[in-house]
């Protein structure tokens, strides 16, 4: 379906949740059916904004930056999930110069911070109303949950208009309309079952334990101690991770770590992942000793 006949049909009135289903995605963590119902039309997308060496640059590999030939509904909203995170880091292009005009004169983020999605409206996309809510991340702007559902062409317009200013050349239109995607339909509200107080995950350790030792502990190891991409804070095992930062670690784990070999896991389900975190938040959150 191309742009313009999504755009008639958005203008007929078609509910958010049919102009989703049109745009190749179902929201986060639905249901089998309700995904088999929603047949994918993300091959429309035109990917070709890649640059041509990308399989050429050392570790970064076609799984990390490649597209597949038939994408699904949830590689899209993983995808997009990863631009949120680090967008010139998965699009392979060269980071922003200085500081975000709009980002807070108060805020403590380094300049290059500044232009990331999360580095506003937070791992928990609620922004000055959830995690981020005080501490060293507190900037006054609001989130992103506000969108859930909304017209991703809507979306567009905001992340191109001047108080974002994300340009074509920093995000190309198909890029662009992956990360708006991701807003509408591939944020979950992780508030019901991560306590905003204590940050323990209500989920099953014993169904997360078989998930991490079959999956996870290929790279990680069966303690969470090996193979840690983190972002400089310290936190150098993913029991430290899901214990201090709940929001941040489901996040990665749904949508992958934009610049390793990590699995995005949305394709899962809501519950497996809330148990997967649960089982996480048991493991050591002291590295070994060296």
């Amino acid at each position: 379906m191309s742009a313009s006949n999504l755009a008639s049909a958005a203008a007929r009135g078609f509910s958010c949740f049919a102009l989703a289903a049109s745009l190749a995605s179902v929201l986060l963590f639905s249901s089998p059916d309700a995904r088999a119902q929603s047949q994918s039309e993300s091959s429309d997308f035109n990917w070709e904004f890649l640059p041509d060496d990308t399989l050429d640059k050392g570790f970064y590999q076609s799984y990390l930056y490649g597209v597949p030939d038939n994408p699904s509904d949830d590689w899209v909203l993983a995808y997009g999930g990863r631009l949120y995170d680090l967008w010139w880091v998965v699009l392979l292009v060269d980071p922003p110069a200085g500081r975000h005009p709009s980002y807070p004169k108060a805020g403590v983020a380094a300049d290059l911070e500044t232009w990331r999605c999360v580095s506003c409206h937070g791992w928990d996309y609620r922004g000055r109303d959830g995690n981020f809510a005080s501490g060293p991340n507190y900037t006054g702007i609001k989130g992103i949950n506000g969108k859930v559902g909304a017209d991703p062409k809507e979306i567009e317009r905001i992340l191109r208009a001047p108080e974002h200013g994300f340009t074509e050349e920093m995000i190309p239109d198909n890029a662009l309309s992956a990360l708006a995607l991701f807003v509408a339909n591939g944020q979950d509200d992780p508030t019901a079952q991560i306590d905003s107080n204590t940050r323990r995950v209500r989920g099953r350790p014993d169904e997360g334990r078989r998930l991490f030792q079959t999956i996870c502990a290929i790279c990680h190891d069966f303690d969470g101690r090996a193979y840690i991409t983190g972002e400089g804070d310290g936190l150098n095992t993913l029991g430290a991770i899901a214990n201090s930062d709940p929001w941040r670690a489901l996040h990665k784990l749904s949508n992958g770590q934009t610049y390793a070999d990590m699995p995005a896991l949305r394709a899962l389900g809501r519950q497996s992942l809330m148990d997967l975190m649960a089982y996480l938040q048991t493991l050591p959150e002291e590295p070994l000793e060296p």
